[in-house]
């Protein structure tokens, strides 16, 4: 028996073992047949399939979900929730097939080939990297990212664009009869979006491309997916607004509430709370170190009862307050004065518009630096993005922290 009749064999009695517990699964079994058959390789097979059951029986028996709204309907990855809401994602045979396909041709330097694979083939040499893989590395990016998913992307097809934000509105007032109307006129302040190139140069042996058991595109998503992540989170709360998007740590104009005493205490985050207006309130959550998240869920009100509170999954995020906290890692805690202060932002992050150009580009060398010496292929992927606050009326922060 070959391995990939072990393989069937092995998930027909997990389908059965399903069925004995009253679980109606064939549409789910039957797709998790078919993708198994093109990613799983033999060395992998018992542990995929031990990890498949643990983490069914987690559920209590219960089908597990496909995830879409991420990445669109594409057939080409597996993607399923485990019970503890741990996501997997792994990509197709024929997904790791094309990028070898594609980095192979940026190799050879086959243009032909190059064109054919890539969605556009740039003047510089370059290539946009195939439409799958590109959005196989967009779903590995906004899973475990906090603010990805909750920013207002905006489609750029140029370098630039002007967006004009709101900066004091209108006021009005009662007035008596033939009394004239007092004036007032909204004041507006423009937001440019200027497109900044991110990206990434990782080193591998050119030997891995051509073994038709390495996961090409699962480590091309894993290496530059994992850095491109943590460092727009970065930005987006402490990017400088020079040749990269505008954190909020350096948007001016966020109202601020300072720690009152030398200790975080829960007046503090009460009275920021209550500086963000009804309106940005509603849909607003924390943004919090983890040091200082640690320190929040020691705190309670007057009454004794905890601020904080955990989510009911692990994966769930606690709430403070009664919304939702993110606890970002980026933030630091290192600030002045005394360079051991940190800082609390709330508001509603749907306010952050973040400019996206839309497409990866890739280009490999065989020849750059020692890499022909170690027989290396030398592998630059980037994109380019922007990022802006275009209402800061909808976040507030607490300084000064510690």
């Amino acid at each position: 028996m070959g391995a990939l009749d072990a393989v069937m064999e092995k998930i027909t009695k997990l389908g059965e073992s399903m069925d004995a517990q009253k679980t109606s699964l064939p549409t789910q079994l039957e797709n998790l047949k078919k993708e198994i058959k093109d990613i799983v390789i033999p060395e992998t097979v018992d542990a995929a399939l031990k990890q498949f059951e643990k983490d069914f029986e987690a559920r209590g028996g219960q089908p597990f979900t496909r995830k879409t709204d991420m990445g669109g309907s594409d057939n080409k990855a597996l993607e399923y929730v485990t019970g503890s809401g741990r996501q997997v994602i792994k990509a197709s045979k024929e997904l790791n097939d094309l990028t070898k396909k594609f980095v192979d041709a940026q190799i050879k330097k086959d243009t032909v080939a190059i064109k054919a694979l890539s969605s556009e083939v740039l003047a510089d040499g370059g290539a946009l990297v195939p439409t799958e893989l590109a959005n196989f590395i967009i779903r590995k990016l906004e899973i475990p990212n906090h603010v990805m998913t909750k920013f207002t992307t905006l489609p750029m097809t140029a370098t630039s664009l002007e967006i004009g934000g709101e900066a004091a509105a209108v006021t009005v007032s009662w007035n008596g009869q033939n009394v004239a109307l007092t004036e007032s006129n909204p004041t507006f302040r423009a937001i440019n979006m200027q497109l900044h190139q991110l990206g990434g140069l990782s080193k591998m042996a050119r030997r891995l491309v051509n073994d038709s058991k390495f996961p090409l595109a699962d480590w091309i998503s894993f290496v530059f997916g994992k850095a491109i992540r943590e460092e727009i989170q970065n930005v987006v709360f402490n990017g400088s607004g020079s040749g990269q998007p505008e954190g909020l740590r350096f948007t001016a104009g966020i109202g601020a509430f300072a720690q009152a005493a030398g200790a975080l205490a829960a007046g503090d985050l009460i009275n920021t709370r209550r500086l963000l207006q009804e309106q940005y309130r509603m849909n607003a959550e924390w943004f919090i170190n983890g040091t200082i998240i640690g320190k929040i869920e020691l705190l309670a009100d007057t009454t004794g009862r905890f601020l904080y509170l955990d989510g009911l999954a692990p994966q769930t995020p606690g709430t403070l307050l009664g919304h939702p906290v993110n606890e970002i890692p980026q933030i630091p805690t290192t600030l002045d004065p005394g360079g051991n202060k940190s800082v609390i932002y709330f508001g509603d992050m749907s306010f952050y518009l973040w400019g996206d150009r839309g497409e990866f580009g890739m280009e490999s060398s065989i020849e750059a630096g020692d890499a022909f010496e170690k027989h290396q292929i030398w592998m630059k992927v980037f994109g380019f993005w922007d990022g802006h606050l275009s209402l800061t009326d909808a976040f507030k922060q607490t300084t000064g922290v510690v």
